[in-house]
């Protein structure tokens, strides 16, 4: 939604709310062809539902050239081993540690040095980048919430930057 600048897919807190892959296009400054993002179904759900689900984005993920990973604290062991299953398809991957808006700058920091150490050997330290997808409001005595812009930029920079310089690249190893 954030990337898209407009509200597609179902979202929600419960595990299972993205049932099914949907696909979008996105446009870039500076790239002669259109980025197709697949939205996939969570990992790790529960039940034969969840499993089957989680089959079609590890699918998805095997047949994509570029893997954003959007995690919202530390690795878990079991996301840790899907990044690894990941990287060693061959994949770029480019991990998000959202939900930064709710903490401070150097919860921030701290996460993103702990999640670049955790994957070192798996994804570029650059391509570890903090997000605010979707900012959560602030209230206002007297007036409306204050609704912040989603706060992306270093993702939409590090996307355009990877697709720039390795673009082709990522292709063709796919």
């Amino acid at each position: 939604r954030a990337l898209l600048q407009e509200i597609v897919g179902k979202v929600g807190s419960a595990m299972g709310s993205t049932s099914k892959s949907q696909t979008y296009k996105l446009k870039l400054k500076g790239l002669n062809r259109c980025i197709k993002l697949v939205d996939t179904p969570g990992i790790f759900e529960s039940g034969k539902e969840g499993r089957t689900r989680e089959k079609e984005a590890r699918l998805k993920a095997s047949l994509s050239d570029l893997i954003i990973i959007v995690v919202d604290s530390d690795l878990r062991r079991s996301e840790a081993k899907v990044i690894q299953q990941i990287a060693e398809l061959g994949k770029r991957i480019i991990l998000v540690l959202n939900k930064c808006d709710l903490r401070g700058e150097n919860d921030v920091e701290r996460l993103i040095y702990l999640l670049r150490q955790r994957v070192k050997s798996l994804v570029n330290p650059e391509d570890v980048i903090p997000a605010s997808a979707s900012p959560q409001s602030i209230p206002r005595t007297g007036q409306n919430p204050l609704q912040p812009k989603p706060e992306i930029l270093i993702l939409l920079r590090q996307l355009a930057k990877v697709l720039y310089d390795d673009g082709e690249e990522l292709i063709a190893d796919n």
